[in-house]
C-alpha cells in the first residue's frame, strides 16, 4: 500500500505535467527540482516538458490539457527584466495564457514562473533565502488536484458523446 500523501486528500499516482522554460536554465532547473521533490513525496508521477522560453509555455500547457492525460499542469519559468519592453510583453502573454487555461477549470493548473527585476531576486526564489517557487507551486498543485477530485462530477470525467 502506498504511503499517505502529504496533502488534504489521497493523491498517490496522480499524473502531473510540468512545462519548463530552458531560458535561464540555471534558475528553472532549480525550480523544477524543487517541484519534483514535492511530487515525489506526495506519490505523484511528474513528466517534464522543456520549451525554449517562457513565451512557449502556455501553448504547450494548452496542448497537454487537451490530451486529458494529466491530473494537473504546472508552468515553470524565469523572466528577468531587461532594458526593453520585451519583459513586459512576455510576462503579460504567459500570465494571460496560463490564466485562461486555469480559469477554464478543466484541469488543475499552477504558476511557477518568476518575473523579477534581476538575477539575484531569481536566485533567492529558486532555492535561495526566500524559498523555492517550484516547490510552492507543486504543493499548491497537489492540493488543487485533491480539491478538483472532491468536487468532480462523475459525468464530467469523460467527453460527452455527440448525438446524431
Amino acid at each position: 500500500m502506498p504511503p499517505a500523501a502529504k496533502s488534504p486528500a489521497e493523491v498517490w499516482g496522480t499524473k502531473v505535467a510540468v512545462v519548463v522554460s530552458k531560458f535561464h536554465s540555471d534558475i528553472t532547473d532549480k525550480l523544477s527540482e524543487g517541484a519534483a521533490a514535492v511530487f515525489q513525496k506526495a506519490g505523484a508521477q511528474m513528466e517534464r516538458f522543456d520549451v525554449p522560453g517562457a513565451f512557449e509555455i502556455s501553448g504547450l500547457l494548452t496542448r497537454l490539457a487537451r490530451s486529458r492525460r494529466y491530473d494537473g499542469l504546472m508552468a515553470i519559468g524565469c523572466v528577468i527584466r531587461g532594458q526593453t519592453e520585451h519583459y513586459d510583453l512576455v510576462v503579460q502573454q504567459v500570465r494571460e495564457g496560463v490564466g485562461r487555461l486555469s480559469a477554464a477549470g478543466d484541469v488543475a493548473v499552477t504558476f511557477g514562473i518568476l518575473a523579477v527585476d534581476n538575477r539575484k531576486q531569481a536566485q533567492d526564489r529558486a532555492g535561495g533565502k526566500l524559498g523555492n517557487l517550484g516547490s510552492e507551486a507543486a504543493d499548491a498543485l497537489i492540493k488543487l488536484i485533491a480539491t478538483y477530485r472532491r468536487t468532480a462530477h462523475p459525468g464530467l470525467a469523460q467527453p460527452v458523446a455527440a448525438h446524431s
